[in-house]
């Protein structure tokens, strides 16, 4: 089934800048935070929110260079402000960014964050509480999937922690076995307004698959992070409709 036509355009507010003067300034701080923090932890402060970080990781990089999901971040924000959730769904949240700015922003009063690898899932911990979040942001250490029942999680390396993965069998990578549940199970709203990140490596059409439920009987907002259109034919069948997209990461809603 193909994909829908894109129904409004991405606001100007979040065009990618490509200036000479960002690329310079993001040059000059990540060359200073090397030299004063080489490869030890150090926290920052993106969107209003505090994270410990690593320029060794990837997204740990980029937050500190005030960049990572900057257009995403602040579309969430903007939506989350105007429909005032009832739920923040947080799927893969490794560290907590997304979950942590938008409760501290006051946009959500009230958060899931599922993480499976104990290591993200530690710092995730840390990072609700370095920014006084533990009333409203939940923590699951598990993983969201079609049915209930275990996986296989490989670690994702040092270089890019959110690259934690399920893998199918004995898979040598694998590192550990986590468990598995349908959101279905787990959130028993209805009537609701729900906004909802995922990101789970290639994962998206079976967390959807636990969460028709959940789909049908809300109004939901999300932004999916898809690099094929596996979960497109779930979505339609629920009601849903794609807005538009920012890199990799599609929004849809519901058409009524």
């Amino acid at each position: 089934m193909s994909v829908p036509q894109k129904t409004f355009s991405i606001p100007r507010s979040h065009a990618r800048s490509h200036s000479w003067a960002r690329r310079q300034w993001g040059a000059l701080r990540k060359r200073w935070l090397r030299l004063r923090y080489g490869d030890a932890e150090f926290v920052v402060e993106y969107f209003g929110a505090r994270f410990a970080c690593r320029l060794a990781d990837g997204v740990g990089k980029g937050v500190a260079l005030n960049t990572y999901d900057h257009r995403q971040l602040s579309l969430m924000l903007e939506e989350a402000r105007r429909e005032k959730p009832d739920l923040f769904l947080d799927i893969g949240a490794n560290f907590g960014l997304y979950a942590c700015i938008l409760a501290r922003n006051g946009a959500v009063a009230h958060a899931i964050a599922f993480e499976p690898d104990r290591r993200n899932e530690a710092q995730l911990r840390a990072n609700i509480a370095r920014n006084g979040l533990d009333e409203i942001v939940a923590v699951e250490p598990l993983a969201l999937g079609p049915q209930t029942g275990e996986a296989r999680l490989a670690e994702g390396p040092a270089s890019n922690r959110g690259a934690s993965r399920l893998v199918d069998g004995e898979d040598d990578e694998a590192s550990y076995t986590v468990p598995v549940r349908r959101l279905d199970d787990l959130v028993a709203l209805t009537g609701a307004r729900i906004l909802a990140k995922i990101d789970v490596e290639g994962r998206e059409a079976g967390v959807l698959a636990g969460m028709e439920r959940l789909l049908r009987e809300n109004r939901c907002f999300l932004q999916i992070e898809a690099f094929s259109d596996s979960h497109v034919a779930i979505l339609e069948a629920c009601g849903y409709m794609r807005l538009g997209a920012i890199a990799n990461d599609q929004f849809w809603s519901r058409r009524d």
